[in-house]
C-alpha cells in the first residue's frame, strides 16, 4: 500500500483551511495533520507535528511563505513544500522566487464567484502536484538503477537550436542550467515549462536576472537569436516555423496536448520538421512523458537528446520516458549539463 502523507495546512484564511481539508479528505493515503495561519506558526507546527508535505501560503501577515521556507527547509528537510499562490503578478514572482529556492511546486488558489465550486477547482490541481510528490519520494527511495546505454548513432550533429522541456522541478532546476551558460552562446534556446500564463512571465524575468544571456517570453512572429532564450508563455503552445530566410515563434492556441499547453512534444515536432537534423532537445525532471514522441521525431530526422539523470532529477517521469523508450542520445547530470550544452554548441 502507498505511504500516507501527513499534511501541514499553512493558511491566513480560515475559510481558505477549510477548503484544502475538503480536499484532502477525498485523496487517498493523505492525512492532514495540522494547520497553521502564518509563516512564525508554520515553523512551530512543523516541528511538532513532522509532516511530510507542508502547503504552504505564499502572502501571509507576520511571516510570509517565501521568509519561513529556509526554516522549514532546516526543521523537516524531507517535506515538500507546496506553494499556494494567488494570480497576481506579485503572487506569481514570489512563487517563483520560492520555487527556484527550492520549493517541489505550487497550486494557483481558485478565483472563483459566486455560486461556483471552489472546491472542484482546487482538488484537482491539489491532487496532481501531491501525486507528483509521492512519486518523486518513491523515486528517491529506490536504489539509483543505470540507465539502458544509448545506442551510438556516431556524432551529434551540428545544431542551430537547443530546446529545453521540464515540469516539476523544472523552475530549480533551469535556475541551475540557464545561468551558467556564456553571454556569447551561439545558438537559441526555447524553453517549455509547464506553468500558466503569469508565472512563465515570472520565470522569464527570473532567469534573465540571473543570467548572462537575455531571457524572455516567447513573442509570435520573433526570430530565433544567438544567444538569446525564450520562454514559452503559459496558455499557448510554442512552435518554431521557417521561412526562406530565418526561423522564427509561432505562437498558437491548439487544443492541449498530453493535458499541456504549451506542450513539449509540440515544440519538439515542430523543430524536427522546420529545422531537420540541427536541434539539441533536452529533456528534464517532469512527471509523465509529454516529450517522448517530439523526441522520436527529432531522432528520427537526425536531431540529438540529452536526458536528465535520474538521481539530479525532482520527478524523473519525463526523462525516465526517454529513456526507457530508447530515445536519449545521452543521459546527464543537472550540474553537468551546462558544460555539455556549450560543447554541443560550440561545435556549430
Amino acid at each position: 500500500m502507498p505511504e500516507q502523507l501527513k499534511i501541514l495546512i499553512v493558511d491566513d484564511s480560515a475559510i481558505y483551511r477549510s477548503l484544502v481539508q475538503g480536499c484532502l479528505r477525498e485523496m487517498p493515503d493523505v492525512r492532514c495533520v495540522g494547520t497553521a495561519v502564518d509563516g512564525k506558526d508554520a515553523i512551530a507546527k512543523a516541528a511538532e507535528l513532522r509532516p511530510d508535505v507542508i502547503l504552504l501560503d505564499v502572502e501571509m501577515p507576520v511571516m510570509n511563505g517565501v521568509d519561513a521556507m529556509p526554516k522549514l527547509r532546516q526543521i523537516v528537510p524531507e517535506a515538500g513544500i507546496i506553494m499556494v499562490s494567488s494570480l497576481t503578478t506579485n503572487g506569481a514572482n514570489i512563487t517563483m522566487d520560492a520555487l527556484q529556492a527550492g520549493a517541489f511546486d505550487f497550486v494557483t488558489k481558485p478565483q472563483v464567484k459566486a455560486g461556483e465550486d471552489g472546491f472542484a477547482a482546487l482538488r484537482e490541481p491539489l491532487t496532481t502536484v501531491i501525486d507528483a510528490f509521492r512519486e518523486g519520494r518513491l523515486q528517491r527511495a529506490r536504489p539509483t538503477v543505470a540507465p539502458p546505454k544509448p545506442k551510438s548513432r556516431g556524432k551529434v550533429p551540428v545544431i542551430d537550436v537547443v530546446a529545453i522541456g521540464c515540469s516539476t522541478g523544472g523552475p530549480s532546476a533551469l535556475a541551475e542550467l540557464i545561468p551558467k551558460l556564456p553571454a556569447d552562446l551561439r545558438v537559441p534556446v526555447l524553453i517549455v515549462q509547464h506553468m500558466p500564463a503569469r508565472f512563465t512571465a515570472s520565470l522569464a524575468t527570473s532567469l534573465d536576472r540571473r543570467s548572462k544571456l537575455r531571457v524572455r517570453e516567447a513573442e509570435d512572429g520573433r526570430p530565433l537569436r544567438a544567444g538569446e532564450v525564450l520562454v514559452a508563455p503559459g496558455g499557448k503552445h510554442l512552435e518554431v516555423g521557417a521561412n526562406d530566410s530565418e526561423p522564427f515563434v509561432r505562437l498558437t492556441n491548439n487544443k492541449p496536448v498530453n493535458s499541456f499547453r504549451p506542450a513539449v512534444d509540440v515544440l519538439f515536432k515542430s523543430l524536427a520538421e522546420s529545422l531537420p537534423g540541427r536541434e539539441l532537445c533536452i529533456v528534464m525532471t517532469g512527471m509523465g512523458a509529454d516529450g517522448l514522441d517530439g523526441v522520436r521525431s527529432v531522432r528520427q530526422r537526425g536531431g540529438w537528446c540529452i536526458a536528465q539523470d535520474q538521481a539530479s532529477c525532482a520527478v524523473y517521469g519525463m526523462p525516465r520516458s526517454v529513456i526507457e523508450g530508447g530515445e536519449a542520445d545521452e543521459v546527464v547530470a543537472l550540474d553537468d549539463l551546462p558544460a555539455r550544452v556549450q560543447e554541443i554548441a560550440k561545435a556549430r
